[in-house]
């Protein structure tokens, strides 16, 4: 039974390479995960307000019936908040097109509860304190960018190791087909080759081979008996070559012994070093001594008697400060230091310098469809500000109208026409149009200019899922009016000509959404007709409700046609 094998032991999330015994090879011990967040329970309102569900009927349990009928008498006769006491507090930013939320717990709010907005010095998620803080060592939180990071860095990994175990079987299969080949050739050459008859005796074989210098290294022997050798091995001058038996050759040796040198050592060392044999009256390894001990000899036997007195002196002396070096430090006056030094904080403290922007259709849906956002910073003709209302809620229609000018409007240095009439098919209203019916229909709304897109759909959420679809937004001027005439014909014609996209970019469009695992969506909005009073934002008497409900979106689900999936 041989000795025990040393184990090696890891702490719990340590990393290091263990040794396998089957292969002789050093195997690396994967740190673990860190555990996931509870998403689910972060992330558990799927908007910024708040839900009572009625309790659940079940048909064979008749007290049910008596629950859902107080509940629905309370809620009639009390009716909850669906909201918090105080509003998320913006910032309209019409250089940016966009909405500041610089409250930290709005931000955290409003992207946990339906994943409003990015983090301005962040991917999506404001992430930026919680990265600066594990950067400088205050915290150990794993951000969603590291995440990513590190599930993109395993990818490669793999990526790698599928390239070069590929590349080894290309490799192998290659040296099986060689040897294969060379198989095939030896096999013709062993059937096509016949042996050669010898017509001379095995003996007299390389006798002939024998030169003139024979005589010079064995001059006695010349006259030895040998064999009978054929005419075809005898030299032109009729010499024969002989070759010497065993028994001569030790004879011949012992009689004259090879002279071997004899070493003499120098008298005038004191020893004889060899290569691993020290020779000094015994016999000592030189693998025995350290370099350290080598050194420490050749000191001694070069240094003198008059070194080895100085040397001792200055040791002593050496000593003697060391010992007196403590009292004197002691007898030193020490600077105390000032108060302001003591008083001032080592570092600074950590400043969230990270807010959430909103885009202006998720500003305006949370303003119009949930009332959740509030923005402080608005013109008092759509802010009307009153003593008795701390809160005041903004004017809809004029809100609309800002975002829209916002949304189409140019610096005034660029164009003579700094506000230019409103349209029905105005980029903002069309996207918002879009964002209002996905967000209806329960799907996440985020943005999707990474996939060159308008939108990305999600079931529940970046953290949950990756996107499922993508939306283009696409105009379309199916109304009866906008074909009525040839002048509201070359109208058409000229809004689809300035932004028309061609087959182009459909197809590459489409080739990306395959690529990324995403199902293409045409979200086709209907125009509806211009009606009175529209370009100044005043259409349907001020009514958003009776605007918003005269279009109307289709969806149409694109995918990409391969031949070799999806032939018959």
């Amino acid at each position: 039974m041989g000795p025990p094998t040393p184990s090696k032991t890891l702490d719990k999330g340590s990393t290091g390479a263990v040794p396998n015994t089957a292969t002789g090879k050093s195997t690396q011990v994967e740190k673990p995960r860190a555990k996931r967040p509870n998403y689910a329970k972060i992330h558990a309102q799927p908007l910024p307000v708040k839900v009572y569900p009625l309790p659940a009927f079940i048909p064979h349990y008749p007290i049910t019936l008596l629950r859902i009928a107080y509940v629905l008498l309370s809620d009639y006769f009390f009716p909850p908040s669906s909201h918090d006491d105080t509003r998320y507090v913006g910032y309209f930013s019409p250089e940016t097109r966009s909405v500041h939320v610089t409250d930290p717990v709005a931000v955290r709010a409003l992207w946990e509860k339906g994943f409003f907005g990015k983090g301005t010095l962040s991917r999506s998620e404001p992430t930026w304190l919680d990265q600066e803080k594990k950067r400088r060592g205050l915290a150990e939180t794993q951000t969603s960018e590291e995440v990513t990071d590190r599930r993109r860095q395993e990818r490669l990994v793999f990526k790698k190791e599928r390239a070069r175990k590929e590349q080894e079987a290309i490799e192998q299969q290659l040296r099986e087909e060689k040897e294969k080949a060379a198989l095939v050739v030896v096999t013709e050459i062993k059937e096509n080759v016949k042996p050669v008859a010898m017509d001379t005796p095995v003996v007299s074989m390389g006798l002939s081979q024998v030169e003139d210098d024979d005589e010079d290294i064995f001059p006695n022997w010349g006259n030895a008996s040998t064999p009978a050798t054929p005419a075809s091995s005898t030299k032109p001058n009729g010499h024969v070559p002989s070759v010497p038996s065993t028994t001569e050759v030790q004879a011949k040796i012992q009689a004259e012994p090879i002279p071997v040198p004899e070493l003499v050592p120098d008298s005038t060392r004191k020893e004889v070093r060899f290569d691993d044999v020290t020779w000094n009256g015994t016999q000592k390894s030189s693998k025995d001594s350290t370099p350290e001990e080598k050194l420490i000899e050749t000191l001694e036997e070069n240094l003198s008697p008059e070194d080895q007195l100085t040397d001792a002196v200055g040791q002593a002396l050496a000593d003697q400060i060391q010992s007196s070096l403590p009292s004197v430090l002691d007898a030193l006056p020490l600077e105390e230091p000032d108060a302001a030094e003591l008083n001032e904080p080592d570092e600074e403290p950590l400043k969230n310098e990270e807010h959430l922007q909103l885009t202006l259709e998720e500003a305006f849906f949370l303003i119009y469809s949930l009332d959740a956002l509030r923005l402080e910073n608005l013109p008092p003709s759509i802010l009307p500000f009153t003593s008795s209302s701390p809160t005041p809620k903004p004017n809809i229609p004029s809100l609309l109208t800002l975002f829209r000018r916002t949304y189409t409007s140019f610096t005034p240095s660029l164009t003579s026409n700094p506000t230019p009439p409103l349209r029905p098919d105005d980029p903002f209203l069309l996207s918002y149009i879009t964002y209002h019916h996905f967000r209806s229909l329960g799907w996440v709304v985020r943005p999707g200019t990474k996939f060159a897109v308008d939108y990305l759909l999600y079931a529940r959420g970046p953290v949950f899922s990756h996107a499922a679809f993508a939306i283009v937004i696409v105009p379309a001027y199916s109304h009866p009016w906008w074909s009525a005439n040839e002048e509201r014909r070359q109208d058409v014609e000229e809004r689809k000509g300035n932004g028309e996209k061609d087959w182009w970019w459909f197809h590459t469009v489409n080739r990306i959404q395959a690529q990324v695992l995403k199902t293409l969506v045409l979200a086709y909005v209907d125009v509806p007709p211009p009606v009175e009073g529209e370009s100044d934002g005043e259409g349907e008497g001020g009514s958003v409700g009776k605007l918003l409900a005269r279009y109307k979106v289709r969806e149409f689900a694109v995918r990409r046609w391969v031949p070799n999936r999806t032939r018959d």
